[in-house]
């Protein structure tokens, strides 16, 4: 076997030694990765329930704004008539 073909098979294990390495580790991040997606699906109901939570206030205080603006609108109704 001459010198060329021996440093030829030594690159080809060397580099069959890294792509192995390389599935290893993208494996490894897969797994976790998919344990990432699985916590966060576990956080989606509580999501929902503070998302719910949130929208429930919204719109109490959207409900009670425009009797706020009404009631400032009056007032300023019977200045303008007082005025007159």
């Amino acid at each position: 076997m001459s010198d060329f073909e021996k440093y030829r098979d030594t690159l080809i294990q060397e580099i069959s030694n890294s792509i192995n390495s390389i599935v290893l580790n993208l494996n490894t991040l897969n797994r976790s990765l998919h344990n990432s997606i699985q916590v966060s699906k576990e956080f989606d109901n509580v999501s929902d329930l503070w998302a719910n939570f949130y929208s429930g206030l919204k719109k109490e205080s959207g409900q009670q704004e425009p009797e706020e603006e009404n009631e400032v609108e009056g007032q300023q109704d019977t200045q303008g008539s007082q005025e007159a």
